[in-house]
């Protein structure tokens, strides 16, 4: 799983499968793996490849409160 950066991986890859018949590889296609090793490409050959870095919950609270000259501002965020 992954992408082909460069065109020197992508002339090693496209000789690699070149066997099998994909001859219309280009920089920055997906490279598909049968996980299952079961000869074909389907949803069984779907996994987890990693979590997002985007948090799940994310928040804040301003309050600010001012009284004869006096100003008090509380700010609270929180994310995760």
């Amino acid at each position: 799983m992954g992408c082909l950066p460069l065109k020197v991986k992508l002339m090693i890859y496209h000789l690699i499968k070149i066997k099998k018949g994909n001859e219309s590889l280009a920089p920055g296609d997906i490279k598909y793996v049968d996980v299952n090793n079961d000869g074909t490409l389907d949803w069984r050959d779907q996994e987890v490849i990693s979590t997002s870095n985007i948090p799940q919950l994310t928040f804040g609270l301003n309050m600010s409160i001012d009284y004869k000259g006096f100003d008090f501002i509380l700010i609270i965020t929180r994310s995760g």
